[in-house]
């Protein structure tokens, strides 16, 4: 892993002691995840599956009636939530649960606004078909004594809270970076203020954290690269472009990998059918 850069030197250290000479250094060591919402089941990926099923099994069987999906705030990329809210509505009905109110909390102005008005609309209505509760331009804080506290001053009753995390990068030493961790690049994913060191994916700045999105910043880092060799090619500056049709319809049989907490595929295929409508920023 890498520990450390000394830019003037132009050496990387890594975790395990050693130096690495560079010419040109690609900075691609992702963020960390962290718990934003207190008193919540906090998933960040396969290994919170468990906790998920835990819940699940509660309101199979009657002790959790009251499960409350949430976005603490900061949290950009939010489409997660919307598929395990979707996944575990789906679980319900096939199991013939009744009596369990699904609600999803986002401080989104309205649900996915980030692809456009067309799929928010379409989402609200598949949310609404599905039974799902939608909270939107709320802020979630904590969650106490069975309620989730609202910012500024709300209250939800609830059984069950699942949120997902928040996200700081590593602050690795000798690298500028934000209050939170972050480094900022400029158009062609160059680290300001250093000439020879670019930086791709959840490390960087920039607010949406996605898999299509880091490669491409890759992409462009490539180019820029490519070009200082002498390759006969033009960099272009990065310009972000949200779930790709291409990427969309490579992930169409199993788009997520929260569904091996509920044994497979779903109708949460729907939802990035749904979001397809609009996905450029």
């Amino acid at each position: 892993g890498l520990a450390a850069v000394q830019p003037d030197r132009h050496i990387a250290q890594t975790t395990g002691g050693g130096e690495i000479q560079y010419d040109a250094l690609v900075v691609a060591s992702g963020a960390r995840v962290k718990a934003a919402l207190p008193g919540a089941v906090t998933f960040t990926g396969q290994s919170d599956i468990g906790a998920v099923r835990q819940i699940l099994e509660e309101a199979e069987s009657g002790a959790a009636k009251r499960i409350a999906f949430a976005a603490p705030g900061g949290v950009a990329w939010v489409l997660p939530l919307y598929e395990l809210a979707l996944m575990t509505a789906n679980r319900l009905d096939q199991r013939g649960v009744k009596g369990v109110e699904l609600m999803l909390v986002t401080p989104e102005d309205s649900p996915l606004v980030m692809f456009g008005a067309r799929a928010s609309d379409a989402v609200a209505a598949l949310l609404e078909e599905r039974g799902i509760g939608v909270h939107a331009g709320r802020h979630p804080a904590a969650v106490e004594d069975g309620e989730l506290l609202l910012v500024p001053g709300e209250r939800m009753e609830v059984d069950r809270v699942i949120a997902l995390p928040a996200l700081e990068g590593p602050r690795l030493p000798g690298l500028p970076h934000d209050s939170e961790g972050f480094i900022a690049t400029d158009r062609h994913c160059r680290v300001e203020g250093l000439e020879d060191v670019y930086a791709a994916g959840d490390i960087t700045s920039f607010p949406v954290k996605q898999g299509g999105l880091a490669a491409q910043q890759a992409d462009v880092v490539a180019e820029s690269i490519a070009a200082r060799a002498g390759a006969e090619v033009t960099p272009k500056p990065f310009r972000p472009v949200l779930l790709p049709r291409r990427a969309a319809r490579a992930r169409g049989r199993d788009p997520s990998r929260h569904g091996r907490a509920f044994g497979g595929g779903g109708p949460h295929v729907r939802a990035w059918e749904v979001a397809r409508g609009g996905v450029t920023c």
